[in-house]
Formats: C-alpha cells, sequence, structure tokens
C-alpha cells in the first residue's frame, strides 16, 4: 500500500529500519560459546515498530510508514509490513537495509542488542525522500494530525532531515520526536512532544546521575520549547512532564508506577508457570509501543497524563507477545491501564 494521496491522519518518519533477528538462550554467556534454542525473524526499527503498533490499537487505515529500504533484508521489510496491511511510502536506496540481532536471555530476562551499521543514503536518495515528504504533505495536508520522528539517522541523513521534515508539514500537526540525535529540530522549537528514555533524557539534561523529579523536568522544557516531555525507563517508573498552558515557567510531573506484567498474568491463572519471574516476556519494541499509543490517544482526547498512561499500557502488555515487537492484546492492555498507578509529583 503506498497511495500516496490517502488523506492519512498520522505519519510515521521510520528512517532507520532493520531486518530484525532474535536469538533466545536459556542462559547467555558473555565471552563463551552460546547455542541459542530458538531464532525467530521480524522487522526492526523505531519507525516500523511505532507503525506496527499503531496498526494493533485499530489506527491501520489511519497511517503511512515512510522508509527508505534497498537489497533483500529491505524486500522482507517492504513485505512484512504489507503483509500486516499498513500503509506504506518507500524510498528505494542502494544499500541494503541494515540486520540488527537480539539476544535474549530466559534465565535473566536481559536483553542484548546486536546493532548493525546502516548503508549510507545518497545524496540523490535524500533528495527523493525530500521530494516525498512534500507530495505527502501536501496530499494530506488537510488530514493530517500527527507525525512522529523515530529513532536515530543512517549516514547521509542527518538533523537537518528532521528539521526539513518539521519545517514543511502542516501546521496544526502535531510533532512526537523520539531521538536524542540529529535533533536539530528539537534546539529549533519545531517538536511538540518528547518521548525519550531514562539514560537519553539525563544525556539531554546534562545531569546523568539525577534521577527523574521535577527538576529534571523542568530544566528538559526550559532548554526545549516543548509542550510535553514522556521518560520511560523499563518496569522502573515512568514521568510526564508537562508545560502549564495557563503560566509560561510553571510544570506539571507525573510519576507512573509501572505494573508487574509477570505478576498480572500469574494471578491471572493463565499461565504454567509456577511462579511470576518465571512468565516469559520480550520487552523488545515496547518502548516504540508506548510511543505510538501515546500519540494516537493524545490525537484523540487532547489528555497528555491518560494518554501516557495508555501508551505505558500497551508497552506492557507488548511485553508478553514473545516472538513479534510492537504487538499486543487489548485485553492485557486493558489490564495493565488499570493497575497503572499515577502521582502528582
Amino acid at each position: 500500500m503506498t497511495d500516496p494521496q490517502h488523506g492519512y491522519q498520522v505519519i510515521v518518519f521510520g528512517l532507520n529500519p532493520a531486518y530484525q533477528a532474535t536469538l533466545y538462550f536459556e542462559r547467555f554467556h558473555p565471552g563463551k560459546v552460546n547455542r541459542a534454542n530458538r531464532k525467530t525473524n521480524s522487522i526492526g526499527g523505531k519507525g516500523q515498530n511505532f507503525a506496527i503498533a499503531c496498526s494493533e490499537y485499530g489506527s491501520k487505515g489511519e497511517i503511512c510508514l515512510v522508509h527508505p529500504l534497498g537489497g533483500t533484508t529491505g524486500a522482507e521489510v517492504q513485505k512484512s509490513i504489507q503483509e500486516l496491511g499498513i500503509p506504506q511510502r518507500i524510498v528505494p536506496v542502494a544499500q541494503a537495509t541494515r540486520t540488527c540481532t537480539t539476544i535474549l536471555d530466559a534465565h535473566t530476562g536481559d536483553m542484548t542488542e546486536l546493532i548493525e551499521p546502516s548503508g549510507t543514503i545518497s545524496s540523490a536518495e535524500r533528495k527523493e525522500l525530500e521530494s516525498v515528504v512534500l507530495e505527502m504533505f501536501g496530499s494530506a495536508s488537510q488530514s493530517l494530525r500527527g507525525i512522529a520522528l523515530c529513532g536515530s539517522l543512517p549516514p547521509g541523513l542527518d538533523g537537518e532531515t528532521y528539521t526539513f521534515i518539521c519545517e514543511h508539514r502542516p501546521k496544526e500537526a502535531v510533532v512526537l520526536l523520539d531521538a536524542v540525535s540529529n535533533v536539530e529540530c528539537l534546539w529549533r522549537g519545531l517538536v511538540d512532544i518528547l518521548k525519550i528514555n531514562a539514560e537519553e533524557a539525563y544525556i539531554l539534561a546534562g545531569r546523568p546521575e539525577t534521577k527523574a523529579t521535577l527538576d529534571l523536568g523542568s530544566m528538559l522544557l526550559g532548554l526545549f520549547s516543548v509542550r510535553a516531555v514522556a521518560i520511560t525507563d523499563g518496569p522502573s517508573k515512568a514521568y510526564l512532564f508537562v508545560r502549564d498552558p495557563g503560566a509560561a515557567d510553571a510544570v506539571r510531573g507525573y510519576a507512573y508506577s509501572i505494573p508487574n506484567v509477570q505478576a498480572l498474568v500469574h494471578a491471572s491463572g493463565q499461565t504454567q508457570a509456577e511462579k511470576p519471574e518465571d512468565v516469559p516476556i520480550n520487552p523488545l519494541g515496547a518502548g516504540d509501543t508506548c510511543s505510538a499509543v501515546f500519540l494516537l490517544e493524545f490525537l484523540r482526547t487532547k489528555d497528555y497524563v491518560q494518554s501516557f498512561r495508555r501508551g505505558l499500557a500497551a508497552a506492557s502488555a507488548s511485553c508478553l507477545i514473545l516472538e513479534q515487537t510492537a504487538r499486543f492484546e487489548k485485553r492485557w492492555m486493558d489490564v495493565c491501564y488499570e493497575n497503572t498507578d499515577i502521582e502528582p509529583l
């Protein structure tokens, strides 16, 4: 599905896609010979996971994924997205799409990611991408409500790429950024929502040892003229900082307690695991799932606080789908939503 004339409500830019391989180990020992007991292949890349999560949430026909693809791995990514029924606009590139490998340790639950270098985007391919941006914004100018800028950029693209997208967007479209490198658009005040993880938040604030407190949120909102900053930290508390529209320097902060999804499944009796910690999970793509559902809910409700809660719930539920990323069952999302507590800071 590549129809650029469709009136999409959200355009997702996944400019550093990947073909994902996941290896499963009972125990993984670094520095030793390790034999996997299972291997799966899927789609990788933050924007690709974002688009899949949008589809899972029921917005398949309202979004379009823009991504550069090349080689046999790129063809596999294109095929997989097409099979999911997700509209996509492909920028053909000469270099093969990278492969990323994830190692999952069943004993510890640890996840190790091995990231291949991305192929270089040529100047001609970059110009083609910019043409696609202008064409899509023109055809969707009346319907477009949200833009997602997801992840790092491959060589040949840089901060001006995201800036170009932001500067040419329909003015009413909300921009969510999930990245910390090549983010000149953030410094130029072209982003509405910044969604990052805790480590990235500390880096941006220049305070790597600081906990995610109201002070940190105030600092980030002082550095960047965004409306909201959402910070995730795996199973640990998540934080949301929102600029108070009634006072230029006022910040409202919220802490979210993430439920133990393994304990919820174990308590439901819908598992053969003897203990909660034995319930298998796969956190790959959970952060991207959060970003997707957060933006979709915000565009629908204009409620930052509950929209982020819904995104976190979808992320938690996605951990229960072991062999695919950014997928989730809505019933488990609802359970996680009800068990996600919010504390004003």
